[in-house]
């Protein structure tokens, strides 16, 4: 009889809250941010928690190199914080996390910057992929998806338990738009393939080779110096291939403009989807969150072909749930059938 009601009352995690004296502080500047600068803003953030009491180490990564898993870009940056043994310290490790979080971190968080404080995940990755409640958004139109995505994250900051909400479709950043002109392009004799490979080659590299020197292998990329890929005007003055045999300035048959873009498109199920992390608080119910997004999403009313669901730890929450539920009812079918 009271199966039920203490099954509404308790908190339902995935995994338990373990104190492993580690946590991780993850930041993302505005889109377009130089390196430079993001390592300014990361180090002040790295030493106003190195000076929380018990913190023994840090170790601050800024940026990635190309292809590294991480996916960091030039504005992003992860700080990994290590605490003294659990015996030596008065606090827990979520009673540390929720002081950097709200006491620490936003003294010296400058405006527009993205900061997530989280314990190290057992699985599924550091930073935004090691939130416990993850939420999938899909759809084939970007600027709709987003809109969909921030109002969800609006809406899901308002629910108690919910320490911090992000997302992984972020938009805004900084990029340059080639407009060709067909018919000028045509009565060049430029194809437009022509010009998509050479401004693949010149701008954002190609790799030809690799070769072996010491024991090491390299991999060779073909690409145009810093100084001729920066500034639209520079591109500008590249010279494609035409069916004349003759080369023609880009600028002769394109234009370049000034834009935004996404900083990644990511896919699922050959849809473009938006990941919605959310963080919870000391005690809250991550199904109690993700009851309030399945709500949120249906509210919404999206249109055919757009659609939301659970995602990582959160689907799986969902199917645990139900095996559970379905072995309390065998075991009632099996203790009936042996009364009876």
């Amino acid at each position: 009889a009271t199966l039920v009601p203490l099954m509404r009352a308790v908190p339902k995690n995935f995994l338990p809250n373990e104190d492993e004296s580690r946590f991780e502080v993850t930041l993302r500047a505005p889109e377009g941010t130089a390196l430079a600068e993001t390592q300014i803003i990361a180090e002040r953030m790295a030493r106003a928690v190195s000076s929380q009491p018990g913190v023994t180490q840090t170790v601050l990564t800024t940026g990635a190199p190309a292809g590294d898993r991480s996916g960091r870009g030039p504005n992003q940056a992860s700080l990994y914080v290590r605490l003294v043994p659990t015996e030596q310290r008065a606090y827990s490790q979520e009673e540390m996390i929720s002081r950097v979080r709200a006491e620490v971190l936003p003294a010296v968080t400058p405006p527009g910057v993205e900061v997530l404080v989280t314990p190290i995940a057992a699985f599924g990755g550091s930073g935004q992929q090691a939130a416990p409640v993850q939420y999938i958004l899909s759809g084939h139109d970007l600027a709709t998806l987003d809109g969909y995505t921030q109002e969800m994250l609006r809406r899901i900051r308002e629910v108690p338990g919910v320490s911090e909400a992000s997302t992984s479709l972020v938009t805004g950043r900084p990029a340059y738009q080639v407009n060709i002109d067909r018919r000028r392009s045509a009565d060049l004799g430029v194809n437009v393939v022509d010009v998509a490979n050479a401004m693949r080659l010149l701008v954002g590299g190609v790799e030809v080779t690799d070769y072996s020197e010491g024991g090491e292998q390299y991999v060779v990329r073909v690409r145009a110096n810093a100084d001729a890929r920066s500034r639209p005007e520079d591109i500008a003055q590249i010279t494609v291939p035409s069916s004349t045999g003759r080369p023609v300035r880009l600028s002769d048959v394109a234009t370049i403009e000034a834009s935004t873009g996404p900083a990644s498109i990511q896919h699922v199920g050959r849809q473009r989807q938006a990941t919605i992390f959310v963080n919870t608080l000391p005690g809250a119910s991550e199904q109690t969150i993700i009851d309030a997004l399945d709500r949120i999403s249906a509210e919404l009313d999206m249109p055919p072909g757009y659609r939301g669901q659970q995602y990582g730890r959160s689907r799986e929450l969902g199917r645990a749930l139900r095996s559970f539920l379905f072995a309390v009812f065998l075991s009632f079918a099996f203790m009936y059938l042996v009364l009876a």
